[in-house]
């Protein structure tokens, strides 16, 4: 069941979907639903996650609203356990996804971030294991094409931009320390998808602005905004110590390895 008030955004995801449908286009630059201010210019950064909830609960109701959020959460956690399991076996993937279920859990509505949480985990399994060797390098092209959808679903499409650039660090170490012999042919690539992923971040309808969404968002805040917070700063969240506990653990593996 849809519980609203844990999905507060819902009703304005619907309503944006609505308009948008009817081709209203200031709810797509301006901040469309203020009272005093409606023509202050604001991105809107997940329309197209909005022109799909309509249509999804136009066209199947809520119930299959609904399914279709909880998919696209349990893909994502799927990728992941499965790039967990290659690389670690199956009972410590199965430890650690257990114990790091309760993070998604905490947020738990029907909102454009779900996207964000799939293709994040898409983009990371294409890109690992391209590092690994384990997949073709042809997949990596399919990068840029999913960061045009993904510009104008949610914000979170900057953590594909930094997931391409890490692992273009990466192959720079290795052609640095000479472990990969093709590592120039591995480096251009990963540098012309990272080219071709910011250029098609400029495929939504602000332009600029939108790409630099995320970088701009907090400019003119005039108080902190809760869910942009570090969970060092939120004590007052059950999942706050979790997260904590989750950074502490992720920290101390890696320095081990």
């Amino acid at each position: 069941r849809i519980s609203f008030k844990r999905s507060p955004d819902i009703g304005r995801l619907l309503r944006d979907g609505e308009l948008i449908g009817a081709g209203q286009t200031a709810v797509l630059h301006q901040n469309f639903y203020s009272y005093t201010n409606p023509t202050f210019e604001f991105p809107n950064h997940h329309w197209l996650a909005a022109v799909a909830a309509h249509t999804v609960s136009k066209a199947a109701g809520f119930e299959a609203l609904n399914l279709l959020w909880i998919t696209l959460a349990a893909s994502a956690f799927l990728f992941y356990l499965t790039l967990a399991e290659q690389e670690s076996g199956p009972l410590p993937a199965a430890i650690f996804a257990s114990a790091l279920l309760p993070l998604m859990a905490s947020r738990p509505g029907i909102r454009p971030e779900n996207f964000s949480l799939l293709l994040s985990a898409i983009f990371f399994y294409l890109l690992w294991r391209d590092y690994r060797g384990t997949a073709s390098s042809h997949w990596l092209w399919a990068l840029p094409l999913l960061e045009a959808f993904w510009v104008n679903l949610h914000p979170g499409f900057a953590i594909g931009l930094v997931f391409i650039g890490a692992f273009l660090l990466a192959e720079l170490f290795r052609v640095f320390k000479k472990e990969e012999p093709t590592g120039s042919t591995k480096l251009l690539q990963l540098a012309a998808v990272l080219g071709l992923s910011c250029a098609a971040g400029l495929a939504n309808p602000n332009g600029l602005k939108g790409l630099l969404f995320p970088f701009t968002v907090s400019n003119n805040y005039a108080m902190d905004v809760r869910e942009n917070l570090s969970m060092f700063a939120i004590d007052d969240m059950p999942i706050a110590p979790l997260t904590i506990a989750v950074a502490a653990v992720l920290a101390g593996v890696w320095l081990i390895a």
